[in-house]
């Protein structure tokens, strides 16, 4: 019969988290190959939301985005602090 079809991400690129991009997604590891732009409006975030992130940012993994967070990289921080506070921020108005 074959193999079932595996769900695909936006960049369905398999992401290697850095013992340091682990550390920085916390909880949120399973979003790991996902679009952070996509990441952040399936957490709840809005449009205002993904445009609080650096645009060379928005193609870009949650994993690839976390890796350069560990890494220190002040706007990849800013966009894991978007997603992870995606819910809370499009609640706020």
């Amino acid at each position: 019969m074959g193999t079932p079809p595996v769900p695909s991400f936006s960049g369905a690129n398999i992401v290697k988290l850095t013992k340091g991009g682990a550390s920085v997604l916390g909880g949120l590891k399973n979003l790991k190959d996902m679009n952070i732009a996509d990441a952040i409006k399936a957490r709840g975030g809005s449009g205002q939301n993904v445009n609080k992130i650096a645009d060379w940012l928005r193609g870009k993994s949650v994993g690839d985005v976390a890796n350069q967070a560990a890494q220190g990289n002040a706007e990849a921080k800013t966009a894991i602090k978007v997603l992870k506070e995606a819910k809370r921020l499009s609640e706020k108005y």
